[in-house]
This record gives structure tokens, C-alpha cells and sequence, in this order.
């Protein structure tokens, strides 16, 4: 495999195409544009010149970031990409960070080991309570 892991924002289409490669259904081009250009970092994945994966945050590009989404093509998973994906996010998000800077993610049920498994820490834990979410539907009626 011939992948390339670099930091740059896919255009809209490609972001739509993945996220629903995913599972995580349709999203109209205009909603697309608006979360991309509201993005803190993207990383994107690339073979011969086509997206396999993108990992994105959001945030205030200061002090508090928000893994929004680690997507893998479904034929490219298992290969570790998610991994890098996450670990070059991460670093682009350490260069734009100041001081005391915080990444949080809220992960789907189950896929906790993979965020521990990238340096990430539980909580609630000795400086953080448990986590909250409220999402405008039930999760369930989003993912297909």
C-alpha cells in the first residue's frame, strides 16, 4: 500500500463520500463545506490521489480541540490507518495548542480501546468527572 498521510482538508465531496463509506449516512454538500471550513485540522489519507481516511477536529485552535471524526474506507481498515490518522491528528492539533491545551473525543460504545490505544484517557478519572453528551437525535436513528 502506497499511502499518504498529510494534513489538508478534503473537498466536500470526498468528505461526504467517507463519511458515508462509514456509515454514518448522508450529509447534504452545503452542510459539508460549512463543517470543513469550521474544522480545527484535518488529516486526510490518500492512495493514488483518492481518500481512504480522514481524522478531523474541532475547536478553538487554542485551548480546547474535539475529535470530530476518525473515518477509514472499509476496504482499508485493519491496517492500522485509523492509528496513524489519529497520531498525525494529534500532532498537527499539539503545533496550533497553547498552554494547557485540551483534546477531547466522545467515542461510539465500543470503540473506547481505540482512543486508550492512542494515548487518550478514561475518565472520570482523578482530574475529570464522567463524560455528558446530547445529541439533537438518538445516535441509532443517525448511523446506518
Amino acid at each position: 500500500m502506497n499511502t499518504l498521510i498529510k494534513p489538508e482538508f478534503p473537498v466536500a465531496e470526498e468528505f461526504v463520500q467517507i463519511r458515508k463509506d462509514a456509515g454514518w449516512g448522508s450529509m447534504p454538500i452545503r452542510l459539508a463545506e460549512t463543517a470543513l471550513r469550521n474544522s480545527a485540522a484535518c488529516i486526510c489519507a490518500r492512495e493514488h490521489d483518492s481518500l481512504i481516511g480522514l481524522a478531523r477536529a474541532i475547536g478553538d485552535h487554542v485551548a480546547c480541540f474535539y475529535v470530530s471524526d476518525v473515518f477509514v474506507s472499509p476496504d482499508c481498515r485493519g491496517q492500522s490507518l485509523g492509528q496513524s490518522l489519529l497520531h498525525a491528528l494529534v500532532e498537527e492539533l499539539h503545533n496550533l495548542a497553547g498552554p494547557d491545551a485540551m483534546i477531547a473525543v466522545t467515542p461510539l460504545a465500543g470503540l473506547e480501546r481505540f482512543y486508550t490505544g492512542c494515548g487518550f484517557v478514561a475518565v472520570p478519572n482523578e482530574t475529570f468527572g464522567s463524560g455528558l453528551v446530547r445529541p439533537f437525535q438518538h445516535m441509532s436513528e443517525g448511523v446506518t
